[in-house]
């Protein structure tokens, strides 16, 4: 089931793509239309490429710690856009871990790292407070129930959860904002 948590009368950010896996396409589902995107920990960046490419958000960051990822990413971004990208979408090398990020409003996804990272991540971007008009979509690798007690203790509201496949596991995507009900 795809994420019902857009606001009331619009659709899905985009058309379902066959680029991205079902893991990507399940958490695109949940980013918020006309707003920006934060992709942190992006890997190989396909989640937001996508959302810059259809012109669902309003601004696109991908960001990640890795050089190689960022080279292989500003190739790729070349490669599309040969005559630059504009304004809209942003390359951060940076580790979101120990350095913080202007994230004010919009959608941050950070999937495919462990709980631990998820949390410090989190505590450096929004230093301890719940933004109002930041959803978090997450996807850890494992522990889930720690995710959850960390966020509800600091403030934050579980809007939806959903179970699925991957790599012959059974993951769990959590979407969080400021408001909703305590998990």
């Amino acid at each position: 089931e795809r994420c019902s948590l857009l606001p009331q009368g619009s659709s899905s950010i985009g058309p379902e793509s066959t680029l991205l896996s079902s893991r990507l396409q399940n958490l695109y589902d949940c980013v918020l239309p006309d707003q920006p995107l934060w992709d942190i920990g992006c890997d190989h960046g396909n989640l937001g490429l996508w959302a810059y490419a259809d012109g669902s958000c309003s601004e696109v960051h991908l960001v990640d710690r890795s050089i190689q990822v960022m080279d292989r990413l500003r190739r790729q971004v070349a490669e599309r856009w040969p005559d630059g990208p504009g304004q809209g979408l942003q390359l951060w090398h940076q580790d979101a871990e120990h350095q913080q990020l202007p994230v004010t409003t919009g959608t941050v996804v950070i999937a495919g790292v462990g709980v631990w990272t998820i949390l410090r991540i989190a505590a450096r971007i929004f230093a301890g407070r719940v933004p109002v008009g930041v959803r978090l979509v997450l996807a850890s690798l494992l522990r889930e129930e720690l995710l959850r007690v960390h966020l509800c203790r600091q403030g934050w509201r579980l809007q939806h959860e959903e179970l699925y496949a991957e790599a012959g596991q059974v993951r769990q995507l959590l979407v969080w904002e400021s408001t909703g009900e305590s998990a």
